[in-house]
């Protein structure tokens, strides 16, 4: 059996004028839950720290990583330092290293490079955030930083964390 719809004499307490009141809150409580989406969609957005690994360079026998970073913090990371883990194709490690972000001011975007003269771009098929060494400013600490970061890579290799 299908539902029944009341008619408009049945349609209780306020006939029509009832179901267009309803109808309105209706519309308004939705207008209501997409700006609270929309409000959290841009507080995360808002809390991340982005880190694109954007190439891969040859320079010598090594290569030349360029990072791009993008506070989207609330305040100015005054330092940071992270420690990668860069894989070869088999998935083996293939060195460890630190890198120094330096300052990243807030709603500011940043390229930092390094070079690493021991190890071939070939050679490299993953990078991995392994850690947040140093996070400093605005009451921020390492872990907090490690768990604002979201990574992405245009290099053609993975970058995660």
């Amino acid at each position: 059996m299908g539902a029944s719809v009341p008619s408009e004499e049945h349609a209780g307490r306020g006939g029509r004028r009832g179901r267009l009141a309803c109808g309105l809150i209706a519309v308004v409580m939705g207008a209501v839950a997409v700006g609270a989406s929309g409000m959290a969609i841009a507080e995360t957005a808002g809390n991340r720290i982005g880190l694109e690994l954007n190439r891969l360079e040859k320079v010598g026998d090594g290569c030349r990583l360029s990072f791009v970073f993008r506070n989207g913090l609330s305040g100015t990371v005054e330092a940071m330092a992270l420690e990668l883990v860069l894989f070869d194709g088999g998935d083996r490690v293939a060195g460890l290293i630190a890198i120094d972000a330096g300052r990243l001011p807030t709603g500011k975007t940043r390229v930092r490079q390094f070079d690493f003269p021991a190890t071939p771009c070939s050679g490299i098929a993953r990078v991995l955030v392994n850690d947040v060494t140093a996070c400093e400013g605005g009451g921020l600490a390492p872990g907090r930083c490690l768990e604002a970061i979201e990574v992405s890579s245009r290099a053609g290799i993975e970058l995660v964390n």
